[in-house]
């Protein structure tokens, strides 16, 4: 059974582009990921906020990169780590793995 059964929440991905001096976040792509809080050991290796990181699966061929936002449900994430698990022996479990971190919007707080 493939690892992309799990693949059931819609991502929006967007990417910091320039004109000139100005940047501006552009969306990019879609995908279907699967969405988890981060474990907690790990989110303290990488000085992350435990409450507030999380894994995203996503296909290989997913258009993301580490410094995107992706935003599922009205909730944006940005993207802090990428690892592609592409092993020829188990062909059902090849996926992207994101490590992301919950953007929490402080002017509405």
């Amino acid at each position: 059974m493939s690892i992309e059964r799990f693949f059931t929440t819609l991502f929006t991905v967007r990417r910091q582009s320039w004109s000139g001096v100005l940047s501006s976040m552009s969306q990019v792509a879609t995908f279907y990921g699967h969405l988890q809080p981060l474990q907690a050991e790990l989110a303290e290796t990488l000085g992350l906020t435990f409450t507030q990181a999380f894994t995203v699966w996503c296909p290989v061929d997913t258009n993301v990169q580490e410094g995107d936002e992706i935003e599922a449900g009205g909730v944006v994430y940005g993207v802090k780590a990428k690892q592609t698990h592409d092993y020829a022996p188990n062909a059902q479990n090849r996926h992207i793995e994101l490590i992301a971190e919950k953007n929490l919007d402080y002017a509405s707080a």
